[in-house]
């Protein structure tokens, strides 16, 4: 009976061996690796990827996108398991998963959080890995695990031509115009060229007859030696080539020696086409001027590189053209047609993450195919589709003016209405649609930008909706960046401050609040205080959001700590994470807040994926922290989820409140009040503004309450300073489970 530990050893130094004779290692980087890697990046929309090859003790990256590191020892590089099991692996938080929580490319710089794997293979061994890599937690979809293994196979295809062509390299043209060189003195052919191990024919210059010709040539075109004999050079070249131009070029080669890059297309006695590479040598044969060629068949190749092209052109999933060829077709026609009018319709579905993140990847797959589909339905004359990536397409097309692309887009939108049968569900989905349209100075970039400004504006006028980008959109956007620019200068500056609104406890408001809410103010040195209308969006869509809500919470903590009283501050879905459990952490234990004290109030749309967000929600109370679902009842939640999500309170939309009035409102506030009454939520009614909304949230059992009706927000030092005259207490029901 075997040893399996021997067993492994035998079968990782075989696999050692593999990776050594295939030649790879070290070599410079190429563009059909790089192609590969770059389409994978893009396709999955990840920062980095990488095809690397792993050898007895080091991970070597023949090619990467996003990150600059080649070598990294193996023990600590990701890929050693997929290669070590063999076997595809996916880590969708690192943080949550062993060993990998401690690897020190997890803890220090990128702080990677997830990662596929998939093992490229040689010889029947996994050589090496291509892989994804993001510096935020995230699933992958069937769909892009299948293009992961789909691109791992190209780049096999890729290894072994590698491989081949460094195991059965041409002759060198040196050694073929030596056996040219020796058939001009009377060496026979078939023993001249018998070491050479690719298809190789000798033909007259005056009548382009083949004159010899080895067995490979036989054996690859299917001709046998005499029909060979019988045959011109014109013969094995395709039915559809120009004879005379063939001819013209065969001669003009003269007594120059060919060994160009440049491909060309024989026909076997079959007819099935193939691709070549020649060297051909001039030389004389029994008196005449003939020519030895040696022919290389490139077919393979090409096929595979026109696939790569291809791939990195088009969308994997629906075949439309991706963002880059947009982009890239986009500049094109703007620079042979500056003065021809062509509009960019930026094309976004509405309420396409709920299906998504509710029904599953693979219904979002098939809703994103057959959008894709009704877009290029109602486009039948467009210059170009494209799927630009996510929920997002763009259509290019000839218009003559606004109006008519305006047309154009509200037959998108209105096919987009209309409900999809997919996988036995009736969905139903809307379309945001912004239009650009091109001007002579225009960039492709730029119109694109525009276009999307559009699809914004049309999503904030309630969604459904088409909107053309003119000068009102172009001045707001102009705002925009502005206040992109200015909005890290102010993160740095100290600019920003909490006013805070108090929360009162119904019935006893004139004891004083009991709690308050934070509400972010920007001190702009030139437009003034600025409400989070005004800059939230743009922080948002820049990425800073998370560096604004951290100063943002740093604040709260302090005025937490300085009120001696709980303090509520807003987080952002997209710090929803491990990093701010260690924030809060952090911060309870410098102000040592109470348990409790410091309070985060997140948005449905944090917690919709909710295993992932029960680890961060226990977390955060571990820490000391309560957690409270603000505008409840705006996003995806069910009545029903909420008891699965470990929360401390949930503050009933405004929405509501204002509608408690009505038969329907009290029966929707009253589900929801008597639900988290049961799960020992604490119910929070905001947004109340008049003395009749107070009475009703009285009779409806709230345990506190917040609205202009009982106060506007203000700066955290006006409540400071009135602390000694307004006694707070702590907020019944936030005790820690």
């Amino acid at each position: 009976m075997s040893n399996p530990q021997v067993d492994d050893e035998s079968l990782e130094e075989e696999r050692v061996a593999v990776v050594e004779r295939i030649g790879l290692l070290g070599t410079p980087r190429e563009a059909a690796f790089d192609e590969i890697v770059a389409h994978l990046a893009a396709a999955l929309e990840v920062p980095m990827a990488a095809f690397s090859l792993v050898n007895k003790h080091h991970e070597w990256a023949k090619s990467s996108y996003g990150f600059d590191r080649t070598l990294m020892n193996r023990e600590v590089a990701f890929c050693d398991r997929v290669v070590t099991n063999d076997e595809t692996i996916v880590i969708a938080d690192t943080l949550r998963t062993e060993p990998y929580r401690s690897n020190q490319y997890v803890t220090s710089e990128p702080h990677l959080r997830s990662y596929v794997g998939v093992p490229v293979h040689a010889s029947g061994l996994a050589i090496g890995t291509l892989c994804v890599l993001d510096v935020e937690p995230r699933e992958f979809t069937a769909q892009q695990l299948d293009t992961i293994e789909f691109l791992a196979r190209q780049i096999e295809h890729l290894v072994d031509l590698h491989a081949r062509r460094r195991a059965e390299a041409p002759p060198h043209v040196d050694v073929v115009t030596l056996a040219a060189n020796d058939i001009a003195i009377g060496a026979p052919f078939a023993s001249t060229v018998a070491g050479f191990d690719r298809v190789t024919y000798l033909y007259d210059d005056e009548t382009l007859a083949f004159v010899d010709v080895n067995d490979l040539a036989v054996e690859r075109y299917g001709y046998s030696r005499e029909q060979f004999l019988s045959m011109s050079l014109l013969e094995i070249r395709p039915d559809n080539d120009e004879r005379a131009i063939v001819e013209a070029m065969v001669r003009n080669t003269g007594n120059e020696i060919y060994a160009g890059d440049r491909s060309f297309q024989h026909q076997r006695s079959d007819g099935e086409l193939i691709d070549v590479k020649i060297v051909s040598v001039p030389t004389v044969h029994r008196g005449r001027p003939s020519h030895l060629v040696v022919v290389t068949d490139v077919t393979a190749q090409l096929f595979l590189h026109d696939a790569i092209k291809h791939a990195a052109d088009s969308d994997g999933l629906t075949g439309l053209a991706n963002r880059r060829e947009f982009v890239r077709l986009l500049g094109t026609q703007l620079k042979v047609s500056p003065t021809d009018s062509v509009a960019v319709s930026f094309i976004d579905l509405d309420r396409f993450k709920l299906v998504n993140d509710s029904m599953g990847h693979d219904t979002g797959d098939a809703l994103l195919g057959a959008a894709a589909a009704r877009i290029r339905e109602q486009t039948p004359t467009a210059l170009l589709l494209a799927r630009l990536g996510g929920d997002e397409f763009a259509v290019l097309n000839h218009v003559s003016d606004a109006s008519v692309a305006f047309e154009q887009a509200q037959r998108i939108r209105e096919s987009l209405e209309r409900p999809f049968q997919l996988k036995g569900y009736e969905l139903v989905v809307s379309a945001s649609i912004g239009v650009a349209v091109s001007e002579p100075d225009s960039t492709a970039q730029g119109l694109l930008s525009q276009a999307d400004a559009a699809m914004y504006a049309a999503k904030e006028a309630g969604r459904n909706g088409c909107v053309v980008f003119d000068q009102a959109l172009r001045d707001r956007t102009a705002e925009w960046a502005q206040v992109q620019r200015d909005l890290g200068r102010a993160i740095d500056d100290g600019q920003f401050e909490l006013h805070l609104q108090r929360i009162h406890r119904p019935g006893r408001e004139a004891e004083g609040a009991i709690a308050y809410e934070a509400l972010a103010r920007w001190k702009h040195p030139e437009r003034g205080v600025l409400a989070p209308g005004s800059f939230i969006g743009v922080a948002e869509e820049s990425g800073l959001i998370v560096q604004l809500g951290t100063h943002l919470l740093k604040i709260g903590a302090a005025h937490a700590a300085a009120l001696d009283a709980p303090v509520c501050v807003n987080v952002s879905a997209r710090q929803f994470n491990r990093a701010l459990v260690d924030d809060v952490e952090q911060l309870i234990d410098l102000h040592r807040l109470r348990p409790g004290q410091l309070v985060i109030e997140i948005t449905e749309s944090a917690v919709i994926d909710a295993a992932y967000a029960q680890t961060v929600l226990h977390g955060l109370r571990r820490a000391g922290a309560q957690i409270w679902i603000d505008d409840f009842g705006t996003g995806f939640s069910s009545l029903a989820r909420l008891s699965s999500l470990t929360v401390d309170g949930l503050k009933l939309d405004r929405r509501f409140v204002h509608d408690l009035d009505s038969e329907r409102g009290w029966g929707i506030a009253t589900a929801i009040t008597g639900i988290a009454r049961a799960l020992d939520i604490i119910i929070v009614a905001e947004g109340v503004e008049t003395e009749r909304q107070l009475e009703r949230v009285r009779e409806l059992g709230c345990h506190a309450v917040q609205g202009y009706h009982l106060g506007h927000p203000e700066p955290a030092e006006h409540e400071i300073e009135r602390l000694a005259a307004e006694p707070h207490r702590q907020l019944a029901g936030s005790h820690q489970r």
